[in-house]
């Protein structure tokens, strides 16, 4: 029946969408044919189908019996988003219900990235918008001194809390950012910029700096200082066509090798990393240079050989992508020595 339902939504005929309204009441007691509904609508891809996809969620609003469903729900909008908008800003009314906040500000979120919708259309909204992100940065602040505490316990498999980021908190601040001029939105900016994930104040940077917001020159300095977060700060300001806020470097490329080469499961405050060489090899017709290092926990005898690349032959230009990449490669002295 669920099929049935959803395989109405992608028909051409005039009398679906007020059939769809119709059955919606009908099978209130079954969630599950409920979003079957509202996924039908929004496959019509039309304006009325959008304005009853609202009002059917007023009449009765539809829990997942899995924690994705609702996510799920929002990401069928991926394919109309230009039709989108229509559910704006009446549908802000039904984030007080936790499965559906974060997929609805997700979307806002998208179509403002997109210029698909402009900020006065969700303006009143943006103390609500506010308050909670209020709420998520208090979350995330808490995370992060119960992560420090911890810290000096991690062992083998390290994971830096530092360079996780928070993809709710960072969709927040890109619906805050318009208002960024407002006092109180300028007070939790400043304290967002506060917390210690790099990964997430790269984001907010970067979309501050996409808003033409200015930031000040110590901050991208500060997270470039960060190995993990070298690479991601580059990938992140090429993205938005920014790389004029790049921090100049005689060792980009070594660096970002570095970067992409441990980025996990490595402690830069307890393991050991050297720099050997580079060379250059030819790997499916394309020449570059591969980055070797050694690196060494503190309870390993022997020194592991790790290696990236490739990197451009031009040491002025990077690639972010890499085609042969291996670490904790023992050495012993034969293999070394041809270094």
């Amino acid at each position: 029946k669920e099929n049935l339902i959803l395989s109405l939504g992608k028909l051409e005929d005039p009398n679906i969408i007020k059939y769809l309204a119709e059955l919606y009441p009908l099978v209130e007691d079954t969630a599950m044919y409920q979003l079957a509904v509202l996924k039908a609508l929004i496959y019509q891809k039309k304006k009325e189908g959008l304005e009853q996809f609202v009002k059917l969620l007023d009449y009765d609003i539809p829990l997942g019996s899995k924690k994705d469903d609702i996510s799920y729900l929002f990401r069928t909008f991926k394919d109309s988003l230009e039709l989108a908008p229509a559910v704006f800003p009446k549908i802000l009314e039904f984030t007080f219900v936790p499965d559906y906040k974060e997929p609805i500000y997700n979307l806002l979120a998208i179509l403002l990235d997109s210029n698909m919708i402009k900020p006065k259309q969700f303006a009143k909204y943006y103390k609500q918008i506010l308050r909670e992100a209020k709420i998520e940065l208090k979350s995330q602040i808490s995370f992060e001194q119960a992560e420090g505490a911890k810290e000096k316990d991690k062992t083998y498999y390290y994971s830096s809390y530092k360079n996780k980021g928070n993809d709710f908190l960072l969709i927040y601040a890109k619906l805050l950012t318009p208002f960024y001029a407002k006092k109180d939105v300028k007070l939790f900016f400043n304290k967002l910029f506060k917390v210690q994930d790099y990964k997430l104040l790269t984001s907010v940077y970067a979309n501050l700096a996409k808003n033409n917001i200015e930031v000040d020159k110590k901050a991208w300095n500060y997270l470039a200082e960060d190995v993990i977060n070298y690479a991601n700060l580059y990938n992140e300001l090429k993205d938005i066509n920014r790389l004029d806020l790049f921090p100049n470097d005689d060792q980009l490329q070594e660096k970002i090798a570095k970067s992409m080469l441990y980025n996990y499961s490595f402690n830069f405050s307890k393991d050991t990393l050297e720099y050997i060489t580079k060379k250059e090899v030819t790997v499916k017709n394309e020449a570059g240079y591969v980055y070797f290092f050694k690196s060494k926990k503190p309870k390993d005898d022997n020194w592991s050989l790790d290696y990236i690349g490739l990197q451009p032959l031009d040491l002025q230009k990077v690639n972010t992508n890499y085609v042969t990449k291996e670490k904790n490669n023992k050495i012993v002295p034969e293999i070394y020595k041809k270094f």
